[in-house]
C-alpha cells in the first residue's frame, strides 16, 4: 500500500485528524523518533503479508477475513498511516521501552473509520515477523513462540464478544508476549517478574519447612484479610503485624498456607532457617489464560517445562520463586467445591498469601462476564456459578488471592507440601 502519511510530520496535525487531540503529550514526547524512520511504503496491510503472519499464529478464517476486509481504514488516510508508523516503531524498531507507556495509547475513535477498533491488530500482526526473529536468535522453540502468541487471537475474539465489534484492546497486556517478557510453556503462561508481596519467606536449612512472615505494621482484620480488602474495615478486630530480624533470630506474626495473616508471633534462629524470597526479589510471575479447563497434571508440567525452559534460554535470569495473583486463588473455593476439582487441586499446591486492595471484580468478569446487582440473574449453569452465587447470598465476598511456589518442590507436585510443612512447623 502506498504510504500517505510522510507528509505528517507534525503530531498535533495528526492527532487533530484522528480526533485525539486530547491525548497529545501521549505521543508528542516520542513522535520525532519515528519522523527520522519514515519508510517509503507500508508492506504490512499487503494480503500476502496479512495471510502469513496470521496463518502462522494459527489464526481462524474468520478473523483473517476480518484483517482484509479492515485493512481498507488505512488506504486514503494518510494520518493514520502515520501513526501506526509510530506505533510500529517505537514497539519493534525502538530501543525506548514501551510496556510502561503503551496503556495510556488511546483507542482510535469509531467515527474516525467504522474498523477503528483493529488499529492495534494490525500494529500487533505487523509485529509478528520481528519476535519471530528475536526468538529464533535465542533458539527458542517456534512452537513455543507460536503458543505463547497465540493469546493475540483470544483477545481479538474477546472484544468481539464484549462489544460486538473486530478489534482489539489489550495492547498494554500483549506488548509483554511481543517483547520476549512472557512466555506461555502448556497450560500457564511465565513472566519476568520481581516480587511484589511484601512479606518475608523463610525455609528450614534441612527439612521441608516454609514459614512466610507478615511486613512489620501492616493491618489486618480478624478473619487475617488486610483491613481495607473488599472495601471491608475491622474497626474493632483490625490488628497491626509486627516483624524484626536480629543478628541470630527473626520473630514475628506469620501467613497461614491458607491463605490469611495470623496474629500468632514465632521466633527462628538463623541458624537452623534461612530468607528465600523477599520483596523485589526475581521470579517468575504465573498467568492462567481463559483457554478451557485446568487440569491438574498439565498445570504441574507447565511448571517443570517453565524451570526447564528458563534455565536453558535465560540463565542469567535466578529467579527466586514462581507467584501469582488471582481469583483462583481464593481460599474460600474449597468450601464450596469438591476435592476433585481442579481449582481447587491447583490452589492447594502453593502457599497462600492475603492480596492488599483485593476485590471481587475478577471473580464476576471471569466467571459471568460482568457484576450482576440482583444475583437472582445470574447463570446458574455450572457448580462454579452456583458457589460464586450461594456465597455471596451468605453475606460472603470473593477475592483474588496471591501465592508463592518453590522451583525445588515441582517433583512434589500433587502432594499439597506447604500445607504439610506449615503443620509441621
Amino acid at each position: 500500500m502506498e504510504y500517505k502519511g510522510k507528509s505528517f510530520t507534525d503530531c498535533t496535525k495528526v492527532l487533530e485528524i484522528l480526533k485525539l487531540s486530547d491525548e497529545r503529550r501521549v505521543w508528542q514526547q516520542t513522535w520525532n523518533l519515528s519522523n527520522q524512520h519514515q519508510p517509503e511504503e507500508l508492506f504490512f496491510f499487503n494480503e500476502d503479508f496479512i495471510r502469513e503472519n496470521a496463518s502462522w499464529l494459527g489464526m481462524s478464517d474468520e478473523i483473517i477475513d476480518a484483517f482484509l476486509q479492515s485493512r481498507t481504514m488505512f488506504r486514503e488516510n494518510g494520518a493514520l498511516q502515520r501513526l501506526f508508523w509510530h506505533c510500529y516503531y517505537m514497539l519493534f524498531l525502538s530501543e525506548v521501552p514501551q510496556i510502561g507507556l503503551i496503556s495510556h495509547w488511546p483507542m482510535i475513535p469509531q467515527d474516525v473509520s467504522e474498523y477503528s477498533d483493529m488499529f492495534y491488530a494490525f500494529v500487533f500482526l505487523s509485529g509478528v515477523p520481528v519476535i519471530r526473529r528475536i526468538h529464533r536468535e535465542k533458539m527458542i522453540p517456534e512452537d513455543i513462540s507460536e503458543d505463547t502468541l497465540s493469546d493475540f487471537e483470544l483477545w481479538i475474539n474477546e472484544h468481539r464478544k464484549r462489544t460486538g465489534r473486530w478489534g482489539f484492546s489489550q495492547k498494554a497486556w500483549i506488548t509483554h508476549h511481543f517483547s520476549c517478557d512472557l512466555f506461555k510453556l502448556g497450560r500457564l503462561q511465565f513472566q519476568f517478574h520481581r516480587c511484589d508481596f511484601n512479606f518475608y519467606v523463610f525455609k528450614h536449612r534441612s527439612e521441608h519447612k516454609v514459614i512466610v512472615f507478615t511486613p512489620d505494621g501492616a493491618k489486618f482484620r480478624s478473619d487475617g484479610q488486610f483491613d481495607g480488602a473488599n472495601g471491608i474495615f475491622d474497626e474493632k478486630g483490625s490488628w497491626s503485624s509486627y516483624f524484626r530480624q536480629a543478628d541470630d533470630y527473626v520473630e514475628g506474626d506469620i501467613i497461614s498456607p491458607l491463605g490469611f495473616a495470623e496474629n500468632k508471633r514465632m521466633r527462628l534462629q538463623k541458624s537452623d532457617w534461612q530468607l528465600i524470597l523477599q520483596k523485589g526479589d526475581p521470579v517468575l510471575a504465573v498467568h492462567i489464560p481463559a483457554t478451557g479447563a485446568m487440569r491438574h497434571h498439565l498445570c504441574g508440567e507447565s511448571f517443570r517445562k517453565a524451570a526447564e525452559f528458563f534455565r536453558r534460554y535465560f540463565p542469567g535470569f535466578k529467579f527466586q520463586a514462581f507467584t501469582c495473583d488471582s481469583w483462583l486463588l481464593d481460599a474460600q473455593l474449597e468450601k464450596y467445591l469438591p476435592e476433585e476439582s481442579n481449582i481447587v487441586k491447583f490452589l492447594r499446591e502453593f502457599y497462600l498469601l492475603p492480596v492488599p486492595d483485593a476485590s471481587e471484580r475478577q471473580t464476576f468478569e471471569r466467571v459471568f462476564g460482568r457484576k450482576y446487582d440482583n444475583l437472582d440473574e445470574a447463570p446458574q449453569e455450572t457448580s462454579l456459578q452456583r458457589a460464586v452465587v450461594e456465597h455471596c447470598k451468605n453475606g460472603g465476598h470473593w477475592r483474588n488471592g496471591g501465592m508463592i511456589y518453590f522451583p525445588q518442590d515441582i517433583p512434589k507436585w500433587g502432594k499439597c507440601v506447604y500445607r504439610l510443612s506449615g503443620e509441621e512447623a
